[in-house]
C-alpha cells in the first residue's frame, strides 16, 4: 500500500472516529462504533471486541461481529487470555500465531478452532488505570 493510500485511510478513520464521538449518545454506542471502525480499517477479516468490567466481571461491551463475542466468551470461561491480561495488567498483548499455543494454550487452541490466527489486545485506560481491553 502506498504512503498516500495509508494517509487517506487514516484521514478517513479520524473523520469516522470524530463522527462516532459526536453522533453517539452513550459509551456503549461509542464502543460499538469504535469496534466496527477498527474492523473496517484493517483488512483481511479482522474482528474487534471491547471488554470492560463494570462490576468486576469482564463483559463484551461491543463487538464488530459474532466471532469477536464468541472468542471473548472463551476467555471469560477460562478466566484467562490476551484481552483479560491486557485489561488486568494495563499492557499491550500480542499473539502472532495461535497455532503455537505458547502463552495461553487453552485459549489459543479454542481461538484457532474458531479461525482466529492471531490476536492483539490493547488496554483501555481511564484515569491512569486499565478499565477494559480491545
Amino acid at each position: 500500500m502506498s504512503e498516500d493510500v495509508v494517509h487517506k485511510v487514516a484521514a478517513g478513520g479520524f473523520t469516522e472516529l470524530q463522527q462516532a464521538l459526536l453522533g453517539t449518545e452513550s459509551v456503549e454506542q461509542f464502543l460499538q462504533e469504535l469496534a466496527l471502525l477498527a474492523a473496517r480499517l484493517v483488512a483481511n477479516g479482522l474482528s474487534c471486541g471491547m471488554t470492560i468490567r463494570p462490576n468486576g466481571r469482564p463483559v463484551t461491551a461491543a463487538c464488530s461481529d459474532p466471532l469477536a463475542a464468541q472468542v471473548d466468551e472463551v476467555q471469560y470461561r477460562l478466566d484467562d487470555g490476551p484481552c483479560l491480561h491486557a485489561m488486568r495488567q494495563g499492557i499491550l498483548v500480542r499473539i502472532d500465531d495461535t497455532a503455537e499455543r505458547a502463552r495461553w494454550p487453552r485459549f489459543e487452541s479454542k481461538a484457532a478452532s474458531h479461525g482466529i490466527g492471531s490476536c492483539l489486545a490493547l488496554p483501555l485506560i481511564a484515569d491512569g488505570k486499565p478499565v477494559g481491553a480491545r
